[in-house]
């Protein structure tokens, strides 16, 4: 699901969840609950926090809904 994907990709780049929601321009609550499963499956974030996000985390917004990520070489 999605906020495992986020989760996983912004661990991979080493950044804490403030370093990323700065870097995406989202207030770092929006991240918590963006990553939070229980309420990321009650209410979709929208695709401009999505897009931001990926943008932040250097990958396509696709990546973020498919398989799990692997380290870049």
């Amino acid at each position: 699901p999605l906020p495992h994907r986020i989760r996983q990709y912004r661990k991979l780049r080493g950044l804490s969840q403030e370093q990323l929601a700065y870097a995406a321009g989202v207030a770092k609550r929006t991240l918590v609950y963006v990553e939070d499963v229980d309420s990321s499956e009650i209410t979709m974030p929208s695709l401009r926090v999505i897009w931001r996000l990926a943008r932040a985390l250097d990958v396509d917004v696709r990546d973020l809904f498919g398989p799990k990520p692997k380290p870049k070489p």
